[in-house]
């Protein structure tokens, strides 16, 4: 949840001081008008969303979006996952990352998670239609990835 945004959640968390809108992300362009919002900040989103569904939404977010408009992303960093899994992993006992990196290969409907990310995946996702221009891809936590881009 983040104060002075509008927070946007299949199932929303109504808490004081925050503004909730409950919606599916793909039809966030029916929501908001073209050109109208400043920023976007979308905190592990990205990673539930097929390879479809992540170019058609950043079409939708790029439309609403101001002119030179901020995207933030924040994902998963799968490359990390992967090695701190093969640094951790014992056949004695699983950790916490082993049973996440097997809940993500393990769900039967897949809805978990449908893509993979990681700076150079967010970035190729980012710049390849012309849409975005990436400003800073740093990682906030050791397993994840954090994209800055500006609307082009």
């Amino acid at each position: 949840m983040m104060k002075d945004y509008i927070n946007i959640d299949l199932h929303p968390v109504q808490a004081k001081d925050y503004i909730w809108r409950e919606m599916d992300i793909m039809h966030i362009d029916t929501h908001f008008t073209s050109n109208s919002v400043d920023e976007i900040y979308a905190s592990h989103l990205f990673e539930h969303l097929s390879h479809y569904e992540i170019t058609t939404l950043l079409f939708k977010l790029h439309g609403i979006l101001k002119p030179s408009g901020k995207l933030i992303i924040i994902t998963p960093n799968f490359l990390r996952m992967i090695l701190k899994l093969k640094e951790e992993t014992s056949l004695k006992e699983f950790s916490s990352v082993d049973i996440m990196f097997l809940k993500f290969f393990s769900t039967e409907d897949e809805s978990l998670h449908k893509s993979i990310w990681y700076d150079d995946i967010g970035i190729w996702y980012l710049t390849r239609e012309g849409l975005f221009e990436v400003k800073t891809f740093t990682f906030p936590s050791e397993l994840e990835i954090k994209l800055e881009a500006i609307k082009i």
